[in-house]
């Protein structure tokens, strides 16, 4: 397939193309110059025609694969638009979408990621990407951990996030994954004052054990894997979802057959697609 043919096929397919996503990994740098624009234009908060769009959901994710840094600032500036706008550009779970793909075109420019976390405007449900991703890049000592670390406790001692905001998820989740003990008193501080994820015992007990699981085994990545933050590999394989049982599913609309919530309730035979 041609750059050209690869691309239409993203535009019109109505489930996920496979074979355009698989040629596509081969030919990563020829494609770059033609989805990177359509990126820039979609993080200008233009809309997108569902072809288009669709170029971009499933061309960040070839990119990333390519580990294609180029795409690093560009994705940066689209995660600055509000959730609703975004959610054509990601399947079923955008966080660790968005999550996954920082993570595999991070050019190293620190001071841009943590100026997004302090960024008040920047919607709650991106920024717990942006803590999820950042814990793994100071885990993994692509961003400095300390500079991090004290990014996460100024973020709770200024209040940087009303309680209800999405973001604290992901702030406590950067707390468990890099085994900050410490704070552990001050992410239950939060849950009695009302903040999010604090909701009942069952939710601190899992908390507290996968916070010590992490502090005892520093060196372990198994509790980022585990919840999927870690770089895109190939983008067949995340769509698909097929570490998932269910993994033969059929998938359309560029959501993945690990979707609980499609599991549980079958979808409206007679409901318009995203597309439609």
């Amino acid at each position: 397939m041609t750059p050209q043919e690869i691309l239409a096929a993203f535009g019109t397919s109505e489930q996920v193309p496979e074979d355009a996503l698989r040629a596509a990994m081969a030919q990563a740098a020829a494609l770059a110059p033609l989805i990177l624009p359509k990126v820039e234009r979609a993080a200008a908060n233009v809309t997108l025609l569902p072809p288009e769009a669709d170029v971009v959901q499933y061309g960040l994710l070839v990119l990333a694969a390519a580990r294609h840094t180029a795409l690093c600032q560009p994705f940066l500036r689209l995660l600055k638009l509000p959730d609703h706008r975004l959610a054509p550009y990601f399947g079923f779970d955008a966080t660790t979408a968005q999550a996954g793909i920082l993570l595999s075109v991070f050019d190293g420019d620190a001071d841009a990621l943590l100026a997004m976390l302090e960024d008040r405007t920047v919607d709650g449900a991106t920024k717990w990407a942006l803590f999820a991703a950042s814990a793994r890049l100071a885990w993994e000592g692509r961003i400095p951990r300390a500079r991090f670390v004290d990014l996460l406790d100024r973020f709770d001692r200024d209040e940087m996030a009303l309680p209800d905001d999405l973001a604290w998820g992901g702030w406590q989740d950067a707390v468990r994954y890099l085994g900050l003990t410490r704070m552990a008193p001050r992410v239950a501080a939060g849950w009695d004052q009302g903040r999010l994820g604090g909701g009942d015992e069952e939710e601190r007990e899992v908390f507290a054990e996968g916070l010590a699981w992490s502090a005892e085994h520093p060196d372990e990545p198994r509790a980022f894997d585990e919840e999927g933050m870690a770089p895109i590999e190939d983008p067949v394989a995340y769509l698909l979802g097929e570490d998932e049982e269910d993994e033969d599913e059929v998938i359309e609309d560029g959501a993945s057959a690990g979707d609980g919530e499609d599991r549980e309730r079958p979808r409206d035979p007679e409901a318009l697609s995203g597309r439609e």
